[in-house]
């Protein structure tokens, strides 16, 4: 067997290409460099950033030799992290379009018996002119350790804090605003963590919003079996997901939590700090059984199907509305994924649209629990090895990673992008075709809409040349669709 060389890898990809472009945002740009990385029939995938730190580049060697979990993420502010084992790494993926040397700083975990993750970590910048940070960092391990640094450029000065969750475990960690966070616990349970920053040292708090229904029920069972012996197939555990939604009326925002466990779904309002309150809860079984069976012409029998959310994401347009990815338990007659939009203004919980994937798209997502991204035009499944594009209006999809072989190792949503970190090309981003006619070099996309004042630029740029690279430049920018600069030039 080949060993993995990372190095190799991505020194095999070649020098980048010269058409390197960039798409601004009001605090940070996205820098894409147009490596070629897999290519679908209207998306491609392609490497983000020119330097991907050292330590990270090693710490997937290592992992991938000792066989070790691992997973990625990247925030909106461009701060990337990288786990496996009980080594944090985090660095600054907007400054490696300009630094050849990469600033990463190596965090260390509290020791744990259950693999740590990055969706237990979260890295954000602080509010300008209330702390002289760089960019603060808090992990969570799966038993409810917090540890917190105030700035990671100061990696061995940390803060902890123990939630004290008896036993339970940490699946996820969200932020809520600047100063909470949310932990959703393998049995649904919220903790409400709080951590004030502006103090000389951080004062961190927690509380736990609701107690689930189930956990009394588990250590009973427990101590049933063990006093009276096995009765019987135990229920398998449900998948336990979450969000945070904001959404915006009367110039008021409103922030809620939003879980599902099975296919349960509750709702809280958490937008008044030590105010929060649950709204409702609802079983949404019936009426997705009830959508689906509707949408298949009622040629499926429901009667005895289970089902099961198994991710969930706000929609982007500030309104209280969700998409969620369901999956009917997996049995020799069913085995669908299913996309649903729901409106959960009430307890009513509308579904509003639903989508059925077919037997070829269901293959690309069995190999592992597929996460759900959602951007403005988009939906992106990630499963261990492939992403499934779902456009709605109309329905249709598209595969990344048919062509070349791929390890996924988390994806987030940055700047409207959908972005994912994987084994052997690090930080990546989809970008859409715009010409399928048209291939320069091999994958180049159109990543800006058209700006007056960059083609003025542009124009400024070229007065000086011949009519042929006033032509040549007008082609690049015709073939970009920019129609606005392409006049400018002709």
């Amino acid at each position: 067997m080949a060993l993995f060389d990372l190095r190799r890898e991505l020194h095999s990809r070649g020098p980048p290409v010269n058409l390197n472009k960039s798409v601004s945002t009001n605090k940070h740009t996205l820098h894409f460099d147009g490596r070629f990385v897999s290519k679908s029939d209207q998306y491609q995938l392609e490497s983000y950033g020119l330097y991907t730190p050292n330590p990270v580049l090693e710490g997937l060697s290592i992992s991938h030799k000792n066989k070790l979990i691992w997973s990625a993420r990247l925030s909106d502010s461009l701060w990337a992290w990288f786990v496996y084992g009980r080594k944090l790494l985090v660095w600054n993926a907007e400054n490696n379009k300009e630094n050849k040397t990469n600033s990463c700083f190596e965090l260390g975990l509290p020791a744990c018996e259950v693999a740590h993750q990055a969706a237990l970590v979260w890295v954000f910048e602080p509010e300008i002119g209330k702390s002289s940070s760089h960019s603060c960092c808090i992990a969570v391990s799966p038993e409810g350790l917090i540890r917190f640094w105030r700035d990671v450029y100061d990696e061995v000065e940390y803060f902890e804090y123990n939630t004290d969750l008896m036993g339970k475990e940490c699946e996820f960690l969200y932020q809520v605003d600047s100063s909470r966070y949310i932990l959703l616990t393998t049995t649904a349970d919220l903790v409400m963590v709080t951590i004030n920053i502006y103090t000389v040292r951080p004062q961190i708090s927690s509380k736990i919003l609701i107690e689930s229904t189930g956990w009394l029920g588990n250590i009973s069972m427990n101590i049933s079996s063990l006093v009276f012996g096995s009765t019987g197939q135990q229920i398998d555990p449900k998948i336990i997901c979450g969000c945070v939604l904001k959404s915006s009326s009367d110039y008021t925002e409103r922030i809620y939590i939003v879980t599902t466990n099975g296919t349960t779904l509750t709702k809280w309002n958490v937008s008044k700090p030590n105010n929060e309150k649950q709204l409702f809860e609802v079983n949404l079984a019936n009426s997705l059984q009830e959508k689906f069976s509707s949408m298949m012409f009622n040629s499926v029998s429901t009667g005895d199907m289970g089902m099961e959310i198994i991710d969930m994401k706000p929609t982007n347009n500030r309104s209280e509305e969700v998409i969620v990815l369901v999956h009917t338990k997996p049995n020799q007659d069913y085995n669908y994924y299913i996309l649903a939009t729901i409106q959960i203004q009430d307890r009513m919980c509308p579904i509003t649209s639903l989508h059925v994937l077919n037997n070829d798209e269901n293959f690309y997502l069995n190999e592992s629990t597929p996460q759900l991204l959602i951007t403005d035009q988009q939906a992106f499944i990630l499963s261990k090895h492939y992403v499934l594009v779902v456009t709605f209006e109309p329905f249709k999809t598209d595969v990344i990673g048919v062509d070349c072989d791929l390890k996924f190792g988390g994806g987030s949503v940055v700047n409207n992008y959908a972005m994912f970190f994987t084994q052997s090309h690090c930080s990546t981003v989809v970008t859409k075709i715009t010409n399928l006619e048209y291939n320069f070099n091999e994958s180049r996309s159109v990543l800006q809409s058209p700006d007056l004042n960059q083609s003025i630029a542009i124009t400024a740029g070229v007065e000086s040349g011949s009519n042929e690279t006033r032509l040549k430049s007008a082609f690049l920018q015709f073939v970009s669709r920019k129609i606005d600069n392409c006049r400018a030039l002709v």
